[in-house]
């Protein structure tokens, strides 16, 4: 995998609040401990500049976030919209 793109996190804030849009891991490179590593950075660096809250915009179907949200203190609010049937 060395020089190979493994993860993404798409992460920015309006000067009050943070937000983390998305995040994805390749699935061979250990997609909770990665996952953990990208949003730890990403907040770290919020912090820098003041941002002490936020939220987290994903789809869960992209790995098993809420385990993952749920470890680092996060709470899972579900979409309404995305429980709905057409």
């Amino acid at each position: 995998m060395e020089g190979k793109i493994i993860g993404f996190l798409l992460c920015g804030h309006d000067g009050i609040r943070g937000f983390i849009y998305h995040i994805t891991v390749y699935d061979e490179c250990g997609i909770k401990r990665i996952g953990k590593m990208m949003v730890n950075r990403s907040l770290s660096e919020l912090k820098k500049v003041g941002i002490n809250t936020g939220f987290i915009f994903t789809q869960s179907s992209t790995f098993d976030s809420d385990e993952l949200w749920s470890s680092i203190g996060w709470t899972v609010i579900p979409d309404k919209a995305s429980q709905e049937s057409i």
